[in-house]
């Protein structure tokens, strides 16, 4: 799960008359684009507890933000830069628009979010939070909020990027494509970007690439003629303004192995589906988002997604969303579930194959996932083992929507529960998600007890 790293392209914004003339970074007190109708019910943000007595961690050095001058190179100011993507990459976002409908939640408090979690260390679950870096946790059951809290600076109001879950958004996206009858999932890559025919993309069917098993790698440097040089496609690609910049280095790449022979989790396969997708709808992707997922989930807020600088969405990333908002999404997929029709119009049994772990052709094929360990990828979502003691999650048929630095997103369809989670964890590191998903585990246990 790579992405662009936060403190990339970090510049001044120019003054405006609205800040400080020295100030890097600015956190807006009001969003105009957004339904206000809620603000009163949200809870406040609330401080992080101190540690208790563990050695300094890195999760330590984030704090609450003095925005007259940061350095962005400092992992206090994490956190501020998740939340300040139009800052970060200033001329390479676009919005994602709510509609007028807006998806309530009522309030129920009740839930204990203090039981141990380690009884060797005596860890709770809000030393987890502390310790991982949690800007916010928000738990929705029976659209009820049973769970709501906020640190590190972040507001309802803030807008986070979650990362590699842009991917579970996207997946849903071609589903929906598919139902419109805009597109196959069985469909090639050529049959809609014609400029990825010949290429080691063609044949690559949709439904390969958000599996992680297209088959296509880039081009090794030892491959590589010394003439050539390998772009890095942050700091290389993603700035130019060339709308082929791109798509020339896709065409570069190499077949590995054919589709479906081995899970290669690769983010350049969602750039491709992005494209893919745009080709088939004709339509810009913000505006097919917006119409099918944004505005009738019912969001409170816009969204904010990553482009290049040429205005083209990459898919694999990027996508920053309010917490509450990235639950209401995982609450519009409850609907499809509960009630085929009434969540994103996909496919007839598309979550379900999903929740049961049998959306793709094996759920731990079509090769060792060494990633997260004992999860399976299932279009575009991890599944979480089931069938053994610890397996609360997948025993009640979770899929999962993972970011680096700790994003998470839980759809836990048996108990009607959503978990989203937003981190501002200043490195990433496998073991992060271990414990992400240690700590979902836990709500959930604190869920079934409070029945």
């Amino acid at each position: 799960m790579t992405a662009e790293s936060p403190r990339a392209n970090s510049v001044a914004p120019k003054n405006d008359g609205t800040r400080s003339a020295n100030a890097k970074f600015v956190v807006p007190t009001e969003d105009p684009m957004h339904h206000a109708s809620l603000d009163n019910a949200m809870s406040p943000p609330v401080s992080p507890p101190p540690g208790k007595g563990h050695a300094p961690l890195l999760c330590d050095q984030i704090g609450t933000f003095d925005l007259s001058s940061i350095d962005p190179a400092d992992p206090a100011f994490t956190p501020l830069l998740y939340r300040q993507r139009e800052e970060t990459f200033t001329g390479r976002t676009t919005q994602i628009r709510h509609g007028s409908y807006l998806r309530r939640f009522t309030k129920d408090p009740s839930l204990d979010i203090t039981p141990i979690i380690n009884e060797i260390s005596n860890t709770t679950v809000n030393d987890v939070m502390h310790q991982n870096g949690y800007t916010g946790c928000v738990v929705v059951q029976n659209g009820a909020i049973r769970l709501e809290e906020y640190r590190h600076g972040n507001t309802p109001a803030s807008r986070n990027d979650i990362q590699s879950i842009t991917k579970s958004l996207m997946s849903t996206v071609l589903a929906i494509a598919q139902s419109e009858g805009k597109l196959c999932v069985h469909d090639p890559v050529a049959r809609h970007v014609d400029e990825l025919k010949g290429t080691a993309w063609a044949d690559v069917p949709l439904l390969a690439l958000i599996n992680m098993s297209a088959g296509v790698v880039e081009i090794s440097d030892e491959a590589r003629p010394p003439d050539i040089p390998n772009p890095m496609y942050a700091t290389d690609l993603y700035p130019s303004k060339d709308p082929n910049a791109v798509l020339d280095w896709l065409k570069t790449f190499n077949k590995a192995f054919d589709p479906w022979q081995e899970f290669h989790y690769y983010n350049p396969n969602y750039y491709v589906l992005s494209m893919a997708i745009s080709r088939a709808t004709r339509t810009p992707l913000d505006e097919y988002i917006s119409r099918h997922i944004w505005e009738p989930a019912g969001m409170q807020y816009d969204a904010c997604m990553r482009t290049t600088a040429a205005g083209q969405i990459d898919g694999h990333g990027g996508l920053s969303a309010t917490l509450t908002d990235m639950a209401r999404f995982g609450c519009f997929i409850l609907d499809e579930l509960r009630t085929e029709g009434q969540g994103p119009k996909v496919p007839a049994g598309w979550f379900q194959d999903i929740s049961g772990a049998k959306a793709s052709i094996g759920p731990r094929a079509p090769g060792a996932n060494d990633i997260i360990q004992t999860f399976g990828y299932e279009n575009g979502w991890w599944t979480p083992p089931r069938g053994a003691e610890g397996c609360e999650l997948g025993d009640n048929g979770a899929f999962v929507g993972l970011g680096m630095y700790g994003q998470a997103l839980y759809v836990i369809p048996k108990l009607d529960v959503v978990i989203a989670i937003q981190s501002g964890f200043p490195e990433h590191s496998w073991d992060l998600f271990a414990r992400n998903i240690e700590f979902a585990s836990t709500i959930i246990k604190a869920l079934q007890k409070a029945e």
